[in-house]
């Protein structure tokens, strides 16, 4: 034992020190593999895990280098620059404009626990502040600094920081003060800062006359200390241009024409400004009058060139592109290529082809495109240097190609051959063989394609080529620099390209099976029956391999079978393009099915181990699956349990709208039809003879998910022990679990090469020997014993659960290895019965030999029938947000609680990475009921790099300049929902949270075809909130228009917003509707009798006032407490409870200490279950500045709890004819309705909660669903 586990050690070790010594060299990818394996073997080292952990950071793999560095944390919870390494990953990880708190929250936590012992440090502020700032709160900024500005007024910085979080906000004038204070302290007098108060003053809408003047000298003063701008012959503009403020800066360039009129750079920023708008026209026509004055400046010509080519003036910005390319001292090729493909544009495919030419001939040598011959008029010695030359090199090639045709580099060769000796046919097809047999994207190919398809007189055929010399083509308006800053993006915008770009390649499949890991499985079964079918003759085949070792002899020189490699260029290419798509897992979380393309996903098993939503160890780790699943235009399955796996499992049976039929599995035919001379090649290479009792041994793999761990010391001595029965033992496991046992040298064993098809195998052997792997359902065809050696079924069940008990599977189940071997002895005696009838009735009654051609019919030659919503019952999808703790998830909660299940389907969409690891959060996830059928999202969104830069500047600055500007991001959230969603049927589209901005455009984007019915809600007062909280509202509400009703949860909170909004966002006045909230009062009574009051003691003398909400701005509480300070001198009995957390709980525990108020008022925090507190407080008091419809106004009056209530829109809704009181929002208010409570001067009705709640659904399916 010492021994093994000495040599154990030593394998591991050596592992980790090839990781390291790659590490060193900052080869991060071949590091990664090395920390990769030593985790599968060492499965607690913490540092192998934090070097992956690094390594993916340093490949901007953010979400898998947190997961790495978590588990190393887990396992060394102490080591303090881990923990910074995961704060870095983390900020990675937090979006801007996400609007949710993330995984970097843990800084800011910490930030406010030091506040709370250490407030008045102002550097822990401004620290908070930046945290804040980068995540988009800069409502919470804004306190945060006012703050640090108290504590010491002394830092110019200070206020410009706060001046800019103003700005954000859109509070422009106060933004100004803040500036001034600024530059009072500010000795330095920066041009910007004078600047930025000229912009706030100028900006605010009162545009009364002082602010007017005054930004004006501000302006003039900025101006005059400009030192980096040139502002002083520009202008103003010349500040707009360098904050990318664009549209300013076309109207101050206008003004400043007329002060200039003669200054040809004045014209060129003024043309530059508008192409930054998208208004064409309008920068061809500056840029004209630019170089009207001066056209000595090629960039200018060039950039007149790309405005024309946007306006689709083809021909103009051709010549405009070749003037600026010819008249540069340096060559640029992109200039010519621009050049060349607006020339193709235009249909002028000659010239297109001399520029395309021009643009790469600095670089591409001509391969002797003329033989040069001894002497003109004699032949004989032409053709003897030319067979001399070119025949005997094409044979030779030819011949190499024979033998190897999977290497691109001999087919690059031939084509140089071909093309040197004039042969421009067989050029092109050489070249382009090597095109699909090369992963990485490689221009010259193209270029030397697009060469000879000129030469050959085949125009425009060779500009389709020439342009796909640049994989990023495409006319961007965008700055290119994020495609080396983040390899991400960069994979992610590559197949954008491709998707957007490529035509569907007829006749063309492409197979993948276990994620390029091997050519095995269903797609292997498939793909044999395919590749002798007659039909597939003019077929192309590509298979995805990850590792060209593992690709069979017999197929590597079959020329019309091409071999790719998971996640290459070639295989985004292939993916963006081929016809048909076969796969056995997922394709990556990139992949968009296009229309006209056909996918058949076969999974890869019938089911013991649990699936989808049933895996235990990451929360919805079958996101990918299931989206992949919503892309299949067929989904294939063995019988029905696997069926009602797929799709409950996954959840996706509401929305699927492919066809998925139980055909049986075509791999099964592999081992039905085996021959008797492959079965006896197959004992000839596991070792065994024709007499031997051939038992397999084939444990499923344990661990995390996606990560395959086992207990090689016990597997060890479980072969030793097989080894000495009367059989032949053979065996098979993953690989890395291969490779160990290879290691131990155990005499009797024999691995099973991998060549050998795994249900080829299994009809070439006697017994299996397995545990929870899907192979024993493939081997009940044989009717041949099985035994279950579920040694560790405990501890298997509980961390990746069971279906079904073993027991009730046809065979034997062994729990140690007595009866392991005593089971063997008993089968290799015949001395134990095995009967497979049942289990092949229950599996594998369709697997009759012949499910290939059954599937290859349905797939590639019946028409696809029309399945949608196959239940008749209405579709509904929701987004309901990050699941934080608050009214609205209750008012969801409780509407989904009554959504009658016999006519609507309910689906919900959630961003994994908003819940998982927020255990507050997670518990309200929990609460959903497990009918609802829930989609991860997963991945990125794609962009392309232009609309990456229009999304950004969106984010920052909340809207964009021109209509053509939103149709690109329109068309980038149109693809994003279909990469989410596929084809999906969805009658009603339901943004219930109402606040998420990439939500809301997806959403307002979602293809009419299949979606009817698109809603969002409106929960408060929006206005008070886009100007008081969340500026990036204005998006929000831009995108209203998209909606088919917007629906606010009060009547008066739906006047109040569409009187606010409608007009100047110019939306129809008929798409405002309300419905009030619906309750769950059985709820709310059950949850208010539990005896726990959380550990708080209630006194019979005393009078107890209870808030709940969020501690933040809108909810006021601090006007509730200083009212309450007032109440206490009158009336010393009373308590105040307060019951919620968030970004004020520092401000309320400082102001409570302040008055004096501690053990008076009492600060909660956030209580899983408040009902109990409720119900034995005396009244509940409501502070809100602004609200849409309370629900906890609604709560109170379910337990008949008096209520006083500022009078604000949505509380007045609540109340009005109910019971409670609105007092003015003050502190007078506050204070007067409570004293009047406690002198009984109150009257409260009773709540008819049964007439409310049947009405207030009512409201929904009436008004919304219709």
């Amino acid at each position: 034992m010492l021994l093994t586990k000495l040599a154990k050690k030593i394998c591991q070790s050596k592992e980790y020190i090839n990781g390291i010594s790659l590490y060193k060299k900052k080869e991060w990818e071949k590091a990664l593999l090395f920390f990769e394996k030593s985790i599968i073997k060492k499965t607690k080292h913490a540092e192998s895990y934090f070097k992956a952990g690094i390594c993916n950071l340093k490949l901007h793999r953010y979400e898998e280098a947190f997961k790495y560095i978590s588990k190393a944390l887990e396992l060394e919870p102490s080591n303090i620059q881990w923990k910074e390494q995961l704060e870095q990953c983390a900020r990675h990880l937090d979006k801007l404009n996400n609007h949710m708190v993330s995984k970097s929250s843990t800084e800011e936590d910490l930030l406010r626990e030091k506040l709370n012992t250490d407030f008045n440090n102002p550097k822990l502020h401004d620290r908070l502040a930046e945290v804040l700032h980068k995540k988009g709160r800069w409502w919470q900024e804004v306190d945060t600094l006012k703050n640090a500005i108290k504590l010491d007024p002394s830092i110019p910085e200070r206020y410009f920081k706060l001046g800019t979080a103003l700005e954000k906000m859109g509070r422009f004038n106060e933004a100004s003060i803040y500036y001034k204070k600024g530059l009072e302290f500010n000795k330095k007098h920066d041009a910007i800062w004078y600047y930025a108060l000229g912009y706030s003053l100028e900006s605010d809408e009162t545009n009364n006359v002082e602010n007017v003047r005054s930004s004006k000298i501000a302006y003039a003063t900025a101006i005059s200390l400009d030192k980096k701008l040139n502002s002083n012959k520009f202008g103003i503009g010349a500040f707009h241009q360098y904050k990318g403020r664009w549209a300013k800066a076309i109207d101050a360039y206008e003004k400043h024409t007329s002060i200039n009129p003669l200054c040809a750079e004045l014209y060129y920023r003024l043309g530059l400004s508008y192409d930054r708008c998208y208004q064409w026209d309008k920068a061809a026509e500056n840029y004209r009058k630019a170089l009207s004055l001066d056209e000595n400046h090629p960039y200018w010509h060039y950039r007149l060139g790309f405005v024309l080519e946007r306006s689709q003036k083809y021909l103009d910005a051709a010549v405009a592109y070749q003037f600026a390319a010819q008249s540069n001292i340096k060559h640029i090729s992109i200039w010519y290529y621009r050049s060349g493909y607006a020339y193709a544009k235009a249909n002028k495919y000659r010239q297109s082809c001399e520029m395309y030419i021009k643009a790469y001939d600095s670089s591409q040598e001509i391969y002797a495109s003329q033989i040069k011959v001894i002497d003109n008029n004699d032949t004989h010695l032409n053709s003897y240097r030319k067979k001399l030359k070119y025949e005997s090199r094409i044979n030779t090639l030819e011949s190499a190609i024979s033998n190897s045709c999977i290497n691109y580099g001999l087919w690059y060769e031939l084509g140089k051959t071909y093309e040197s000796s004039c042969n421009w046919n067989d050029a092109v097809i050489a070249y382009h063989e090597g095109i699909m047999r090369n992963n990485t994207y490689t221009k010259d190919y193209y270029y030397r394609i697009g060469y000879s398809l000129f030469r050959d007189g085949n125009y425009q055929q060779a500009c389709n080529f020439f342009r796909k010399i640049e994989i990023f083509g495409t006319p961007y308006g965008a700055p290119d620099d994020i495609l080396t800053k983040n390899l991400t993006f960069r994979r992610n915008a590559t197949y954008t390209e491709f998707y957007e770009t490529l035509s569907i390649e007829k006749n063309t499949i492409l197979y993948e099976s276990f994620h390029g890991a091997s050519i095995s499985c269903n797609p292997y079964a498939l793909f044999l029956d395919i590749i002798d079918d007659q039909r597939f003759d003019n077929f192309r085949h590509i298979w995805v391999i990850n590792n060209e070792k593992k690709i069979p002899e017999q197929l590597k020189n079959k020329k019309n079978v091409y071999f790719v490699s998971r996640q290459s260029d070639l295989y985004m290419q292939c993916l963006a393009s081929c016809e048909f798509l076969i796969n056995n897992v997922s394709f990556p979380e990139y992949f968009i099915r296009k229309k006209g393309q056909r996918y058949l996903n076969t999974w890869h098993g019938t089911p013991i181990k649990f699936l989808g939503k049933d895996i235990k160890d990451e929360f919805l780790a079958h996101k990918n699956v299931a989206r992949n699943f919503l892309h299949t235009t067929h989904l294939l399955s063995p019988n029905t349990h696997t069926t009602n796996i797929l799709l409950d499992r996954y959840d996706i049976s509401n929305i699927f709208s492919g066809e998925i039929k139980e055909l049986g599995y075509p791999r099964i035919d592999r081992t039905i039809n085996l021959s008797s001379e492959r079965k006896e090649y197959i004992r000839r290479k596991i070792n065994a003879n024709v007499y031997d009792k051939v038992v397999l041994y084939a444990p499923t793999w344990r661990g995390i998910h996606g990560k395959a761990t086992l207990d090689i010391e016990k597997l060890k001595n479980d072969l030793e022990k097989l080894a000495d029965q009367d059989c032949h033992i053979v065996f098979r496991g993953h690989h890395m679990i291969e490779k160990l046992v290879s290691e131990q040298n155990i005499s009797g064993i024999t691995i099973v090469p991998s060549e050998i098809d795994m249900n080829e195998l299994l009809g070439a052997i006697d017994i299996l020997i397995t545990d929870y792997s899907s192979i024993a359902f493939d081997f009940f065809v044989m009717n041949r014993p099985v035994i279950y050696y579920a040694y560790d079924i405990e501890q298997y069940n509980n961390e990746r659960g069971l279906y079904f008990p073993l027991n009730e599977l046809p065979g034997t189940v062994c729990f140690n290895d007595v009866e392991l071997l005593n089971t063997l002895s008993g089968y290799l005696r015949n001395e134990i019965y095995f009967d497979a009838s049942k289990g092949i009735d229950k599996f594998c009654k369709n697997d009759d030999g012949s499910v290939c051609g059954k599937v290859i019919e349905w797939f590639f030659f019946e028409e696809k029938s029309i399945l949608l919503n196959k239940n008749k019952n209405k579709n509904i999808l929701f987004y309901i947000g990050p699941f934080i703790p608050n009214g609205i998830l209750s008012s969801w909660l409780n509407l989904i609680s009554v959504i009658d299940r016999d006519k609507y389907n309910i689906s919900l969409v959630v961003d994994p990475k908003s819940i998982h690891g927020f255990q507050e959060r997670f518990e309200q996830f929990k609460r959903v009921s497990p009918d609802i059928q829930v989609i991860g999202t997963c991945g990125n969104m794609l962009y392309n790099i232009e609309e990456k830069w229009l999304n950004d500047k969106l984010n920052n600055q909340f809207t964009l300049a021109s209509k053509e500007m939103y149709d690109i991001l329109d068309h980038a959230y149109q693809r994003e929902f279909l990469r989410l969603f596929g084809y999906s049927h969805i009658d009603h589209l339901i943004h219930f949270e109402g606040y998420n901005q990439s939500w809301v455009i997806r959403f307002a984007n979602a293809p009419k075809d299949t979606v009817r019915n698109k809603i969002i809600f409106q929960h408060n007062d929006k206005l008070s909130e886009w100007r008081e909280r969340f500026p990036y509202l204005r998006v929000v509400f831009d995108f209203y228009k998209s909606y088919n009703k917007i629906v606010s949860v009060s009547e008066k909170t739906m006047e109040l917003n569409r009187d606010n909004l409608s007009e100047f966002f110019n939306i129809e006045h008929d798409k405002f509707i309300y419905c009030d909230n619906v309750q769950n009062p059985d709820e709310v009574i059950k949850k208010s009798d539990d005896i726990d009051t959380s550990g708080f003691i209630f006194e019979n003398d005393k009078i107890y006032f209870i808030t709940l909400g969020r501690l933040s701005v809108e909810k006021d509480q601090q006007k509730l407490i200083n009212a309450f300070c007032r109440l206490q001198k009158l009336y010393p009995n009373i308590e105040l409870l307060i019951l919620g957390d968030g970004p004020l709980k520092i401000d309320l525990q400082r102001q409570i200490i302040t008055l004096g108020l501690e053990k008076s008022v009492h600060l909660l925090g956030r209580i899983s279950n408040p009902f109990p507190l409720l119900k034995r407080a005396d009244c509940f008091v409501l502070s809100s500045n602004h609200e849409g419809q309370p629900m906890v106004l609604f709560e109170a009056m379910i337990l008949d709890k008096p209520i006083i209530s500022t009078d604000i829109t949505g509380s007045r809704s609540a109340l009005e004819g109910r019971s409670g009181v609105l007092v003015e929002n003050s502190v007078d208010g506050l204070f007067n309705g409570m004293r009047d409570f406690i002198l009984g001067r109150l009257e409260f009705k009773h709540f008819d909660i049964e007439s409310y709640q049947k009405n207030a659904l009512s409201m929904f399916y009436e008004k919304c669903l219709h």
